[in-house]
């Protein structure tokens, strides 16, 4: 039984969900760049847009890993770290490591997408 196009895309971005927290509980932190690329690399593949999903994806599983890690201390780190920088909350915190992890998936997906293309433009001659 074949898969329709948008169910395609929707088990892709579901798996890519999966392996992005799964590198990021096992991996260092660029590990979801990866991901992204692999997930860009695919969605182009298959004809779809493969920037923005896998960096919104990212952002998501990135922003749940922080906020996990942070509340089973108390929140204490983000208040810290927040201080130091001379924010005024150190929720402000997660909204700077949100934009630094869009902005990362965002590139590694691109290139992905990018690379995904010309395959498709090479496999089609």
């Amino acid at each position: 039984m074949k898969l329709g196009f948008a169910k395609q895309l929707w088990t892709l971005d579901a798996l890519t969900l999966v392996g992005m927290v799964i590198a990021m509980v096992f991996g260092p932190w660029w590990s979801f760049a990866v991901i992204a690329w692999i997930a860009g690399f695919e969605r182009s593949r298959r004809g779809a847009p493969g920037v923005l999903p896998p960096a919104l994806i990212a952002t998501i599983a990135w922003f749940l890993m922080a906020f996990v890690k942070d509340a089973l201390n108390g929140f204490r780190i983000s208040h810290r770290i927040g201080g130091f920088f001379g924010l005024p909350h150190g929720s402000l915190l997660f909204v700077v490591v949100i934009a630094v992890a869009f902005v990362i998936a965002a590139l590694a997906a691109g290139s992905g997408d990018q690379l995904g293309r010309l395959s498709r433009a090479k496999a089609a001659r």
